[in-house]
């Protein structure tokens, strides 16, 4: 940047590739620069990826300072919701804390819910996703973007972002990502990641929220 800072761009997979350093307080947000923040992305990452698989869901997953979920808005092309339910067996239950199938911990449909309902989650996603007749608990608004049936023209709009919101009471954190929200995408293939933190030590200046 033009005051020296350098800023490192790279492809990562791991929570360790995207570790942002933590700096003053939240009521001086808007005098600070994003550089602080990001100047030091090759520093180890955040203790809560002690033990993880070391996949992109780590970064979805809550610590315990964080507080509780408030709500969310996700956004996705893609989307599992069968072979295996992704999204509300291992991905919902890792976002609320309650522990993925796959993290050898099981939420109960019942337990889910009733999670659910203390929060607002909104999921976005290319109506193509939905075209098996599927979707996900009647706890998450859906939002679909475009057809779903391959129809082409210029009324045809794909919805390929992958940008997620989380709001929990201590946190809000920011994840822009090239993963779908599939077990592929989150769990196994190498993807490409920013996540930023807004926190009462966070360096990072929050008008990037709200412009």
């Amino acid at each position: 940047g033009s005051d020296g800072t350098e800023i490192r761009h790279r492809s990562v997979r791991t929570p360790q590739d995207l570790a942002v350093s933590p700096a003053a307080s939240i009521s001086n947000l808007g005098s600070e620069t994003i550089h602080s923040s990001l100047q030091n992305l090759m520093t180890p990452a955040r203790s809560r990826a002690a033990g993880a698989d070391n996949s992109l869901i780590d970064w979805f997953r809550p610590a315990d300072t964080d507080g509780p979920l408030l709500g969310a808005v996700l956004s996705t092309y893609g989307l599992s919701l069968d072979q295996p339910d992704f999204f509300g067996q291992d991905f919902l239950p890792t976002l609320l804390g309650l522990g993925g199938v796959r993290d050898r911990g099981y939420a109960s449909p019942v337990t889910l819910d009733r999670s659910l309902a203390t929060t607002d989650v909104v999921l976005i996603c290319d109506a193509h996703a939905l075209t098996a007749g599927l979707r996900p608990t009647l706890r998450v608004d859906i939002l679909p973007i475009g057809s779903g049936n391959g129809a082409k023209g210029s009324e045809h709009r794909i919805h390929h972002s992958k940008i997620h919101l989380i709001h929990r009471k201590n946190l809000i954190r920011l994840i822009v990502a090239s993963a779908n929200l599939t077990h592929e995408g989150f769990r196994k293939q190498r993807e490409a990641a920013v996540v930023l933190d807004f926190h009462e030590r966070s360096a990072l200046p929050a008008s990037i929220l709200t412009t």
